[in-house]
């Protein structure tokens, strides 16, 4: 999605110079995705606590959360994804 649209890096994208919005929901992805991956390393260590796979989850729906609007503000602004 992040390729299709040229919004990958925030440095060389013209749409995330130009769009606050689209720029705090890429940011917002990004966040999200990296919670989601710590929460991945603490469900599979060796003694994971008990809310382990809630946190994930929970993660999970905040990425993908912060993809429905991206998407839809992408959509606004009339980028192709």
């Amino acid at each position: 999605m992040l390729a299709c649209s040229s919004t990958i890096s925030a440095n060389h994208s013209p749409y995330l110079k130009t769009s606050k919005q689209l720029k705090e929901y890429h940011d917002g992805i990004m966040s999200s995705l990296s919670k989601l991956v710590l929460a991945a390393k603490v469900a599979t260590g060796v003694w994971p606590p008990p809310d382990a796979v809630h946190g994930m989850r929970y993660q999970a729906g905040q990425v993908l959360l912060a993809v429905r609007h991206f998407v839809a503000v992408a959509q606004s602004l009339g980028i192709s994804i």
